[in-house]
């Protein structure tokens, strides 16, 4: 038997559990997932060791970087870990949220490039979304945050990635709405909460929205969509992307797509009658 976990803070509202159980069913392999709660990585006895693999979620992706023994480049120029193998007690590191980004956007809008990207947030979703706008041509990217220069941000992850962006600073609000009615691509890493800073946003025409947060019911990013003429992308979206990435990375095998797709919207369909 072989076991996974999910660590982070909060996390019960988390349908990964749900969503590779699915696929260990769909593939007979004798395996399990939990939830390990924690804010913080206890330094004597980090989880790693006890688990096969790691799925690590806010707000460990960057603290839990000095614990592991390896970091694929990817998840290293980012900046952002997500997934943690152990190989016999060799600890090592993947974004597969980079993945999970551009496969949600891909899905919904093929063969679609962008020309003007505003991303919302500095950390490390942020940092994976940085990554990730470049599959969609050479977009001119903006980042609204409280906090843009310092350790685990995304003026780090762009001076290792070699990407050019435009800082706009969150109390600029005048300037943030601006450059959000200029853009076609939106994403938002930050909390639904802080959106209430910006409560008059407007898009353009076409404008493709990606909430990388899933797990508040009344998004204030999907109630002004689906008031103007708006492609929004959930949350649950990248979710499942990367989950399939991070299935074949823990497992060595294919993600079985169709069941664990299956099982994410029977977790959205319960979630929304609690």
């Amino acid at each position: 038997m072989r076991h996974f976990a999910l660590i982070g803070s909060p996390i019960t509202h988390s349908f990964s559990p749900a969503i590779h159980q699915a696929g260990y069913r769909a593939l007979g392999l004798e395996a399990d997932y939990s939830l390990f709660e924690c804010s913080q990585i206890p330094a004597r006895d980090f989880p790693g060791f006890n688990f096969s693999g790691l799925s690590v979620t806010m707000p460990l992706k960057q603290q839990v970087i000095p614990f592991l023994d390896s970091v694929e480049p990817l998840a290293d120029a980012v900046g952002s870990v997500n997934t943690v193998i152990n190989s016999d007690g060799f600890l090592t590191g993947f974004n597969t949220d980079v993945y999970g980004i551009s496969q949600a956007i891909r899905a919904c809008c093929t063969n679609r490039d962008f020309s003007k990207v505003v991303i919302l947030g500095s950390r490390a979703s942020a940092c994976s979304a940085l990554a990730a706008v470049n599959e969609f041509g050479n977009p001119e990217v903006s980042v609204v945050a409280r906090t843009l220069g310092g350790p685990g941000t995304v003026s780090i992850a762009a001076g290792k990635m070699g990407v050019i962006f435009h800082p706009i600073p969150w109390r600029m609000k005048e300037k943030v709405y601006e450059t959000i009615r200029e853009a076609d691509l939106l994403i938002s890493t930050v909390p639904n909460e802080a959106l209430v800073d910006f409560p008059d946003l407007s898009f353009s025409s076409g404008t493709v929205v990606l909430e990388a947060a899933y797990k508040d019911k009344n998004s204030f990013l999907k109630n002004i969509s689906s008031c103007q003429k708006v492609t929004y992308i959930p949350g649950t979206e990248m979710l499942f992307y990367q989950a399939l990435q991070q299935f074949s990375l823990m497992t060595g095998k294919p993600a079985p797509a169709d069941a664990m797709r299956k099982e994410l919207e029977a977790q959205i369909s319960l979630s929304m009658l609690r």
